[in-house]
């Protein structure tokens, strides 16, 4: 697969709606909303929404760019809208109803003609809280992943004060061995089978009973605030109706909502660090916890002459091996636009400071395998390196299904490597998160089509919009409506010049597309020419692949 055309959530929608796929001029749109402070370091609180459309029958490398990218809704701050976003998002709806069933005549430059447009919305893109604003899913509590629903397993721990979700050991196949074992896991034998992910029409008539209380309320109840354990609090899979559901194709999509994997990515890399490093998800009360679900004794505290003793967890960095990756880490170099200087974020007690996203993407993929190899000890650091892979496979320019199959089992195995070594309380909803991954990959295509960097790139262009800081919200409007005209007429007149110049100066450098070159210059190369120019060729000659290997 090379474009979300080559995926089945695409010849899914053409097999449902052969009308809509009749005409290749129908647009397959993606949406995605996300909040920022447009003050930057000024405001802490003010949140503005910014609502993003994306075409995806533009070509690979035009489709996820910033100017193919419409901002059609800008929701105000200051605070953010949370599951009363459906209000705001009432008029794009309509708007989308009415592509879909009234369609809309449009001129096609090309044919000179006029058409009937339509125009179906594929799914939106969000990080999970948002994910959970727009599909009315939960995203806290016992039923926090959206595709397990109601088969969601988790555990409270009574300690740490949080719920986890484990048991990850069903995803695997019936007569695998991690399967029987008792005294690795929680003691006992895993007889259930996989979970089924919740379909569309399913969810449509779980949320049909719900009536919307759309609204705020500044009252906080305490189990809201400190957490409540598992018997206090009531099992909800589902807190409204999404308003998406209006639309009369939505229920019947393979995948109507992604899982981001930018912000996955990024909050698995702090929980392993944490846990490896900082001990953050290592501690009295973790080890409490170990004790109380009665496994792994030889890591449970102790208590001698009135001091509590924690033992060496496997999992965890000797003082002398976090010199070490502390080393590894500022002796790194990276070529220029390969990510930041990490040097200059790595403080004197191995803390990294504030990094961008695309920097917890390279550390994940690249740096995180190679820097702690050596370090730990092979349970742990084979657990951690099969995570790393995993992504830095999900994430490739070209996928291959049976591959990406394979991946969905790998990555059940690793998440059960990772609970015979770590913590209970490492397993939060985004590390649950990630065994879904390979199967949202496998039916609707690349992950650079389906993640929110090139919409959070884009948000920074609209903070560089604010000039006044009483009206932010009219400042990004205008200077957006603003360029999105000059863009426009930029586009006018080199279309205009190609009308009058339709075959450009043979002298200016250039070869235009689809056009024959000129005839040849002959030039005499020197050997060191000549062997730079050999070796481009083998190097890039799928014919010489077997001889290479």
């Amino acid at each position: 697969m090379r474009h979300p055309s080559d995926s089945f959530a695409w010849k899914h929608i053409d097999h449902r709606f052969p009308a809509f796929a009749s005409d290749s001029r129908n647009l397959h749109l993606g949406l995605a909303a996300d909040g920022f402070n447009p003050f930057g370091d000024l405001s802490a609180t003010h949140s503005c929404w910014p609502v993003m459309i994306v075409i995806y029958n533009l070509p690979p490398q035009a489709c996820m760019q910033a100017e193919n990218i419409i901002m059609i809704m800008l929701i105000p701050g200051k605070k953010q809208p949370g599951k009363d976003i459906d209000v705001y998002l009432h008029p794009l709806i309509d708007d989308l109803i009415e592509l879909w069933e009234n369609d809309m005549k449009v001129y096609d430059s090309f044919s000179k003609t006029k058409f009937n447009l339509k125009a179906l919305l594929m799914w939106t893109i969000n990080d999970f809280p948002t994910y959970g604003n727009l599909s009315g899913c939960t995203y806290k509590g016992k039923a926090d992943c959206p595709l397990c629903g109601d088969n969601t397993l988790s555990i409270w721990l009574p300690f740490s004060r949080k719920t986890v979700y484990m048991n990850h050991r069903r995803f695997l196949r019936d007569n695998h061995p991690f399967r029987q074992k008792k005294d690795m896991f929680n003691g006992e034998i895993e007889r259930r089978e996989k979970p089924p992910v919740m379909s569309g029409a399913e969810v449509f008539e779980r949320q049909s009973s719900i009536v919307n209380d759309f609204g705020k309320t500044d009252v906080v109840s305490d189990a809201a605030r400190f957490g409540a354990p598992d018997e206090e609090t009531e099992l909800r899979v589902f807190n409204k109706r999404s308003i998406f559901f209006d639309l009369p194709y939505w229920k019947d999509l393979l995948l109507r909502h992604n899982i981001d994997v930018m912000h996955t990515e990024k909050n698995v890399y702090d929980s392993i660090i944490g846990t490896i490093k900082f001990k953050t998800r290592d501690g009295l009360n973790s080890r409490n916890d170990l004790k109380s679900m009665g496994i792994r004794p030889e890591l449970h505290p102790e208590v001698i002459n009135g001091k509590t003793i924690l033992r060496a967890s496997p999992y965890n960095l000797s003082h002398k091996n976090k010199a070490i990756l502390y080393n590894r880490m500022r002796n790194m170099k990276v070529p220029y636009g390969y990510s930041s200087d990490l040097r200059n974020h790595l403080s004197k007690d191995g803390f990294l400071g504030v990094l961008k996203a695309h920097d917890y993407h390279v550390l994940m993929q690249q740096i995180l395998p190679v820097a702690l190899r050596g370090l730990l000890p092979e349970g742990p650091s084979k657990a951690i390196f099969r995570l790393c892979s995993y992504f830095n496979e999900i994430c490739q320019r070209v996928v291959d299904l049976e591959r990406l199959v394979e991946l969905e089992v790998e990555v059940a195995e690793t998440l059960c490597m990772l609970e015979v070594y770590f913590p209970p309380s490492f397993f939060d909803v985004m590390v649950h998160l990630t065994i879904h991954l390979a199967r949202e990959v496998r039916l609707c295509g690349h992950v650079q089509y389906r993640w929110m960097y090139p919409f959070e790139r884009y948000m920074k262009t609209f903070k560089e919009y604010v000039k006044n800081y009483a009206l932010p919200e009219a400042c990004i409007a205008k200077c957006y409506l603003g360029m999105e005209c000059v863009r426009y007429w930029i586009l006018k007149d080199q279309a205009a010049e190609i009308r009058e110049n339709p075959r450009p100066d043979k002298n200016d450098g250039t070869t235009p597309a689809a056009r024959p070159l000129s005839k040849g210059e002959q030039m005499r190369m020197d050997s060191e020419k000549l062997k730079i120019a050999h070796r481009y060729v083998l190097f890039n000659t799928t014919e010489i692949d077997p001889y290479l290997t």
